[in-house]
């Protein structure tokens, strides 16, 4: 599906994006950005990701469509692994934005909601030593 993008930067030939990502918990919302910098937008704050977000499209079905994004978050802070440890985060919204930006000042200009959907499952993994 074709994103509503009315800006005009897509055509410039020079984009600068960012994922912002937002779950739902049980008494608030998290929010990442895949920036190197937290960032402010629609009045809530965007933790920087510092580029260890990965963000997938999940496997297609036999009509070839795409049902739902794969989600890694690499090299979490203790506090977001104790939070996906102790709570039951199956079942909550997640949201994902495409934030575009001015390539000059680095201001967000628009953003679009690219995805919506419940949370289906979460796997914690520890990687290395």
């Amino acid at each position: 599906m074709a994103r509503a993008y009315t800006s005009g930067l897509l055509d410039t030939g020079h984009v600068v994006t960012a994922w912002l990502i937002e779950l739902e918990t049980l008494t608030s919302w998290i929010r990442y950005n895949t920036s190197d910098w937290t960032l402010q937008w629609n009045g809530e704050t965007w933790l920087s990701g510092n580029r260890v977000i990965q963000i997938k499209h999940a496997d297609e079905d036999m009509s070839g469509q795409t049902h739902g994004c794969i989600v890694t978050v690499g090299a979490t802070d203790p506090a977001t692994t104790s939070l996906a440890m102790s709570e039951t985060l199956e079942g909550r919204v997640g949201v994902i934005y495409r934030a575009l930006f001015n390539p000059t000042t680095f201001a967000i200009v628009e953003v679009v909601r690219e995805y919506s959907g419940r949370i289906s499952n979460v796997v914690l993994t520890k990687q290395g030593l």
